[in-house]
C-alpha cells in the first residue's frame, strides 16, 4: 500500500507470484522490477486508478537485473544478466 497526498491508501496488484527485487518511487510513478526481469511502471497520482502505464522485459532471453531511473522517471538505465546496459524510454517503449 502507498499513501497518497490526501492520506488515502492505494493498493497495487503484485501481478503474480514473482517477488519484487527493486522499486523506486519518483514523483507520480512507482517503478517495480521483479525477479524474472519484468519492469512495471505505475502511475500513482490517481488514487482511484493506480494505473499500470507500461511493462518491459529485455529481449533475446536476457533478464533485467537492475534499473536506475532518472529524476523524473521518464528514462531508465537497465542492466541485464549479461552485464550490458541500455537506456529504456517508457514513453514510447524504445
Amino acid at each position: 500500500m502507498i499513501e497518497d497526498a490526501k492520506g488515502t491508501d492505494i493498493k497495487l496488484s503484485q501481478g503474480g507470484d514473482t517477488p519484487i527485487i527493486q522499486m523506486h518511487m519518483i514523483d507520480a510513478f512507482l517503478i517495480l522490477l521483479d525477479q524474472k526481469g519484468k519492469v512495471r511502471i505505475h502511475l500513482i497520482e490517481d488514487a482511484n486508478n493506480a494505473a499500470l502505464i507500461t511493462e518491459h522485459q529485455a529481449s533475446g532471453g536476457n533478464i533485467i537485473e537492475k534499473v536506475f531511473p532518472n529524476r523524473k522517471g521518464t528514462r531508465l538505465v537497465c542492466i541485464d544478466s549479461t552485464g550490458n546496459g541500455y537506456l529504456y524510454n517508457p514513453i514510447d517503449d524504445s
